[in-house]
């Protein structure tokens, strides 16, 4: 059984608009989960080797494990 009530994209939509207003940007993109690899230094930053404390596999993988925190 799911927590809270089960709602479609479009009730979900207006939800979102009355509590955030009209013009608010959607929680996934506001956000930000994880790593977004929009630009080429995200990229390239993000395969880069992980910092000392982590295992040697690049950043993304890293973060995905364990979080960006």
């Amino acid at each position: 059984m799911p927590f809270g009530v089960p709602r479609t994209e479009a009730e979900r939509a207006k939800r979102h608009a009355e509590i955030y207003g009209e013009g608010a940007v959607p929680p996934a993109i506001r956000k930000r989960l994880g790593p977004v690899m929009e630009t080429v230094p995200e990229v390239i930053w993000s395969l880069l080797p992980a910092l000392p404390p982590n295992p040697p596999i690049p950043r993304f993988l890293a973060v995905k494990m364990k979080g960006a925190g």
